[in-house]
């Protein structure tokens, strides 16, 4: 979710509840090809608005939207019980950034995940053909996009000289806390990966951790506890404002990409699976998502 800063919560870590699936019910009993991790309940509720029905399609019936809960353990757990089924692993969200470059609404592909966190390992590759597939929709679109590797963290970076030395020492440029564990889960199962992040925060906002306390470990929101932190620091509203604003463009960038990727992702997934049983068709369908 959140650059691996905003939005989250740093209390008490408590055992996850389940994962939330986003997509509705299943209008058949075989599972979806496509699977869509994210670690809050707002960006699972900007992908799955994408699946209203005036603008479903056959496509959108092959993804499964799921809601994890923050962090690389809640988001192994999800995966591992939904995976079942599934030819393609994504996880989308909010994250902040590491390159000054990159500012809010910004849109990062990850060519590799990185990890600094002490149970997930150090690198885990995206597949190169999903994110040329990304990039190339998004260009057709006119939608600028950045590629690059991305980083995994255990703990929020909540200032701008925690940022500067993660980008100093691994290039990446942008930060989450969910990436590393789905594509660990991705790499377990054998099933190609790409990750999308959304920039929020950028790298030279320092973040008040008090105003983490907006979002649990099962990434829903919690206004009263905001709320209450706000009472007692009331000099921390003009940067509360300031994230606000910034996140609700990175949601609506969020939202946009997905409406413009979900179906040639949905297509891919289905062909893979279709593949299966047919080799060539996969190549025959590939060939015409990459130059139709």
């Amino acid at each position: 979710m959140v650059n691996g800063s905003t939005g989250r919560y740093r209390g008490k870590r408590t055992g996850h509840r389940p994962a939330t699936d986003m997509s509705g019910p299943a209008p058949h009993s075989r599972p979806p090809a496509l699977l869509i991790l994210t670690a809050l309940a707002v960006e699972a509720a900007a992908l799955g608005n994408s699946r209203l029905p005036a603008t479903a399609t056959p496509e959108a019936e092959q993804v499964r939207i799921v809601q994890c809960g923050v962090g690389c353990q809640a988001v192994l757990t999800a995966a591992h019980r939904h995976l079942p089924g599934c030819v393609i692993v994504g996880s989308m969200g909010i994250s902040g950034g590491l390159s000054p470059d990159l500012q809010p609404g910004t849109i990062v592909l990850g060519e590799r995940i990185l990890g600094r966190h002490p149970a997930m390992g150090s690198a885990w590759p995206c597949d190169p053909g999903l994110v040329d597939l990304l990039e190339d929709r998004l260009h057709r679109h006119h939608i600028p996009c950045h590629r690059g590797p991305l980083l995994c963290v255990a703990d929020p970076l909540l200032t701008p000289a925690e940022k500067t030395t993660a980008l100093r020492r691994t290039g990446a440029l942008a930060v989450d806390m969910e990436s590393a564990a789905a594509a660990r889960a991705a790499q377990d199962a054998g099933l190609p990966f790409f990750s999308l992040r959304v920039i929020c925060d950028p790298a030279g906002r320092r973040l008040a951790p008090e105003l983490l306390a907006g979002v649990d470990l099962q990434g829903n929101s919690r206004p009263g506890r905001l709320l209450e932190q706000l009472l007692r620091r009331p000099w921390l509203l003009p940067r509360l404002l300031a994230m606000v604003r910034d996140f609700s463009l990175a949601r609506r960038s969020l939202r946009r990409s997905w409406r413009i990727l979900r179906d040639p992702l949905a297509a891919r997934a289905s062909t893979t699976r279709a593949a299966e049983r047919d080799p060539q068709r996969l190549q025959r369908v590939t060939h015409g998502l990459e130059h139709g």
